[in-house]
């Protein structure tokens, strides 16, 4: 079973949006190898599993958002950061990770990964499941209206 808890809050006047996934991790997505067709067998399997799962909590995300009326980000620069906790965590990068969470979230909570400007840190551990994911909005001197 997975919970997913969305909390909001401003600090220092930036929008800050936390979502933890307790029971699930989003895995990587597996490219296609050409090396044998037991590989491609395999991570065709993967991708399939990857796809899946990334819409159950997309669609889970959407409906939370909805219900608590928490509105997604528009087009402004963000921030992210991101705790990660898994069994098999040393087998995953935290690069892929770190993309495969901000695909979840792309089009629900964020318009496009490409708008995040700043990476905060990111960790992995070993553990029960779970990931929290902190979305901000990044206030830049130089990028401010007059």
């Amino acid at each position: 079973m997975v919970d997913i808890v969305v909390d909001e809050c401003e600090i220092n006047g930036a929008r800050h949006i936390v979502v933890r996934f307790d029971g699930v991790v989003v895995m990587p997505y597996v490219r296609q190898t050409r090396r044998s067709r037991f590989r491609r067998d395999r991570a065709g399997d993967r991708a399939r599993e990857y796809n899946e799962l990334r819409a159950s909590l997309r669609d889970a995300l959407a409906l939370i958002l909805k219900m608590r009326r928490i509105e997604a980000f528009g087009k402004v620069r963000l921030g992210f950061s991101g705790l990660f906790w898994d069994e098999k965590v040393s087998r995953k990068d935290i690069d892929n990770l770190v993309k495969a969470a901000m695909d979840v979230c792309s089009d629900i909570l964020i318009p496009d990964d490409c708008w995040v400007y700043r990476l905060g840190e990111c960790e992995k551990n070993p553990g029960r499941p779970a990931m929290v994911l902190k979305f901000w909005e990044v206030k830049s001197a130089t990028h401010q209206q007059k």
